[in-house]
Order: structure tokens, then C-alpha cells, then sequence
């Protein structure tokens, strides 16, 4: 369900992604993802990010590069869910690659009876951040506990996973238990399975 590895950013690109959102930390916010896929392509951390994923012939042409963001005034819970992109059609997110930024220890979680294309998921309708109303694939469950509760005990579970980075399943259901206080999370996702991106890392090294 993941594979950790030692890349991390230089202090330079680490810099530049925390003085960008420095601001937001004023206010205090559930887990989020900015869908931003072309904003860090050009910067130093998006250079790095980019040169090391061509070792594995990866890039970041199916998302760009995202950024996960969390600013609770307590441990949270976050909402399970299988990962999706939006596009003209709902499209399958199957393998993130994550680069912690800033943030505490915190615990990923794995539901593996449910997964994407599976009839466990139900249609629902959702607002974003900006307003936006669209229709995506969820968790049954009116509530965060109601959807814990619909998948039972999670298969699998690891601490610490994203220090300082790693590729993870993102094709199974999934949450995380993260700390509070601000949290900065770089990512790339890929339409490549989990089993397929480790085999590019197999052939790499």
C-alpha cells in the first residue's frame, strides 16, 4: 500500500511553498487539497519533484502537482474516500506520490474490500472549497463517523508514512489521522496502479 522513500526538497523549494501559504495559517481549516496543476511545475520544489520522478519514467502530466493543506486546532480524523480526478468524466487516481512539507507524525489507514469501481461507492453530490458544485464517488454515510462506520476496521494502517516522502495506494479506500496545528502535503497523482509504479521503481534501481 506504499513504498517510502528518501527524496525530500531542499531547504530553497521547501521555503518557497511555506512563505507562499505562510498567510493561511490565520485561520484555522478541515484537510483540503488545492488543485493547482500547473502552479508549481516551474518552481524549485516542482524542478525536483519533476527531475526525481523521471528516474521511474514518471511524471507529473496526469495532475500536475496538488497540495494537501490542514490547519485544525485538534487531531482530526480525516474523510475517507478513494482518490478522483475531475474532468469530463470521473477518472480513477490509482497512486499518489507525497512530500510532506510541514507537519507532525500522522497515521494512513486502508480499507481494502473497497476500491475504485467498486459497487461499495455511491454517487453524491459535493461543494468545493471555491463553491463549486459538482458530483463525485463516495463512502456511504451522511458523516465522517457514519462513513468509518460503513467500512468497519481499516486492513491496514502506518504511521509516519510521508517522512519525508512515498508513493501510496490511493485505489483503495483511505484516510489519515493527522495532527493538528499547520500541514503542508506535495503531491503527484498517476493513473498508474500501485503495482505498476513499483514495478518502474524496480527497474529503476
Amino acid at each position: 500500500m506504499y513504498y517510502k522513500t528518501v527524496f525530500r526538497l531542499t531547504e530553497d523549494a521547501k521555503n518557497e511553498v511555506l512563505n507562499y501559504y505562510k498567510g493561511i495559517w490565520n485561520n484555522n481549516f478541515e484537510h483540503r487539497l488545492e488543485f493547482l496543476p500547473h502552479k508549481w511545475l516551474s518552481s524549485l520544489a516542482g524542478i525536483e519533484i519533476t527531475k526525481f520522478l523521471s528516474t521511474f519514467k514518471l511524471s507529473t502530466y496526469y495532475t500536475g502537482i496538488n497540495v494537501f493543506l490542514s490547519n485544525t486546532t485538534q487531531n482530526t480524523y480525516t474523510n475517507p474516500h478513494v482518490d478522483i480526478l475531475h474532468k469530463s468524466k470521473l477518472l480513477p487516481i490509482f497512486t499518489r506520490f507525497n512530500i510532506k512539507c510541514q507537519g507532525d507524525d500522522d497515521i494512513m489507514y486502508w480499507w481494502n474490500d473497497c476500491k475504485w469501481g467498486s459497487d461499495k461507492l455511491i454517487k453524491k453530490n459535493f461543494t468545493s472549497y471555491s463553491g463549486i458544485n459538482y458530483e463525485s464517488l463516495a463512502i456511504p454515510g451522511e458523516s465522517i463517523p457514519e462513513r468509518y462506520k460503513f467500512l468497519g476496521n481499516p486492513t491496514m494502517s502506518i504511521s509516519n508514512v510521508l517522512t519525508p516522502s512515498a508513493f501510496v495506494n490511493t485505489e483503495f479506500a483511505h484516510a489519515l489521522y493527522i495532527p493538528k496545528g499547520p500541514r503542508i502535503v506535495l503531491s503527484v497523482g498517476f493513473n498508474y496502479t500501485f503495482h505498476n509504479i513499483l514495478d518502474k521503481i524496480h527497474a529503476a534501481i
